[in-house]
């Protein structure tokens, strides 16, 4: 909604306010009564009025509304602004998306006792969703600043719903690898500090030099620990093929999930399992004084194979499906606030240490992955052997966790607007 060479502008009969309006319409520039609401300001009144009463919008969605000024004092303004971003808030420190910017009204003066009425229009963003959690929130706000120089500038913010609906761009079907979404480029101010903060441990490693003659040794001692002890758990499992053909999931379907492998030697296993797990992780502060919550916001257990006898030389080949929960708890992966889907497969060996592995998923609304890439496909990309064909997979064995809650103590308020949606919904 620039301001574009070619269009019609109106100028308000009680005062020299400039605003957009289409000819063959009454002017956009109304006088009627400003809402009691309004937060009193210096200068001015504002108030944000959207046309949904419950601001509830779907991604790729137009929002529109009208913004209400009443004018306390003469001023002389640069133009009326209207921005949009979504922003966390919570416990954790701030996370923010760009600001897109709407010119609503050009630079004119602004008289005292003056009312007017300048409606809007922005599209909703696709992504990243509203959401509200137990550490962490994540809300899209619409803000609006009359701009006055050499002055603080009157100014109001709202915030609204946004809900799944257009999938972003970036999802062209492929399922196979997390998708980055809307990464934001790093601002100068972030390209700067990197820098100061790579000439200071430059300067760091050569004071420390002295001091590497003694903790690379035992560097060297941890990497071949872990490497002995990777060898010992190959020496009876062999090699294991993990097959997660789908890592963007979506709420409420199913996944696929396939273990093979063929063990060196017999031994006994308690079982064969799958934990899926979501968790919020929220950090305040930053350096040494910086703390992280976490929360659990599920967990949920699958059992592959039961207790028993594997033979050593005779494959071992389990495949389930996942059910994934009906959740809003959408994957989240900023600097401070994070929601993570994991699935972690484990083979669980007594008196012996345990084969295990971890897939990070990216949980994101069903509609997102519906009438994607056929599950066959992407399974016989992944599994990459073509005589491979497992028959239909079991149902799964499912071992409900209780969600955990940590720190009681905090709780985040939610607007009447939010909860009439929830009701709603």
């Amino acid at each position: 909604m620039g301001l574009n060479s070619g269009e019609a502008w109106s100028v308000a009969a009680s005062g020299p306010l400039l605003s957009r309006f289409n000819p063959d319409e009454t002017a956009v520039v109304s006088y009627s009564s400003i809402p009691k609401q309004a937060a009193t300001m210096a200068k001015c009144d504002i108030d944000i009025e959207f046309d949904q009463q419950a601001r509830t919008y779907y991604g790729g969605q137009s929002v529109t509304g009208t913004v209400h000024i009443q004018v306390n004092k003469d001023i002389t303004c640069n133009g009326i602004v209207l921005t949009s971003y979504w922003r966390t808030h919570g416990y954790g420190n701030r996370d923010q998306g760009d600001k897109i910017r709407y010119d609503l009204v050009e630079a004119t003066k602004l008289e005292a006792g003056q009312r007017l009425s300048v409606p809007f229009e922005i599209d909703a963003s696709c992504w990243p969703l509203s959401y509200h959690g137990h550490h962490i929130n994540l809300d899209h706000y619409v803000h609006v600043a009359v701009d006055v120089p050499w002055a603080i500038d009157p100014k109001q913010e709202e915030e609204y719903l946004l809900l799944p609906g257009t999938p972003p761009p970036e999802f062209d079907g492929a399922r196979h690898e997390v998708i980055q979404i809307e990464k934001r480029a790093p601002t100068d101010t972030g390209t700067i500090a990197k820098i100061c903060i790579a000439g200071a441990m430059l300067a760091m490693g050569f004071v420390l030099i002295p001091a590497a003659f003694i903790f690379v040794p035992i560097i060297i001692v941890f990497v071949g620990f872990v490497l002995g002890w990777q060898w010992l758990i190959a020496s009876r499992v062999g090699k294991v093929e993990l097959q997660v053909p789908h890592v963007v999931v979506g709420a409420g379907e199913e996944i696929p999930l396939g273990i093979r492998f063929t063990p060196k030697k017999t031994f006994r296993i308690n079982e064969i399992n799958a934990k899926l797990t979501a968790i919020e992780s929220a950090t305040s502060g930053s350096g040494t004084n910086s703390t992280t919550r976490r929360h659990t916001i599920h967990e949920e257990r699958f059992v592959l194979l039961d207790a028993g006898m594997l033979q050593g030389g005779v494959e071992v080949n389990e495949e389930v499906m996942i059910p994934m929960p009906d959740s809003n708890a959408w994957s989240l992966s900023e600097s401070d606030n994070k929601i993570t889907w994991v699935l972690e497969t484990r083979i669980d060996i007594p008196l012996f240490p345990d084969w295990k592995e971890s897939t990070t998923l990216q949980f994101v609304p069903r509609k997102f992955v519906d009438d994607t890439i056929p599950s066959a496909e992407l399974h016989e990309e992944v599994s990459g052997d073509d005589d491979y064909s497992a028959p239909p997979p079991p149902p799964a064995a499912s071992v409900p966790v209780e969600t955990a809650w940590q720190d009681d103590d905090y709780s985040e308020p939610t607007s009447a607007a939010y909860e009439q949606s929830a009701d709603n919904g």
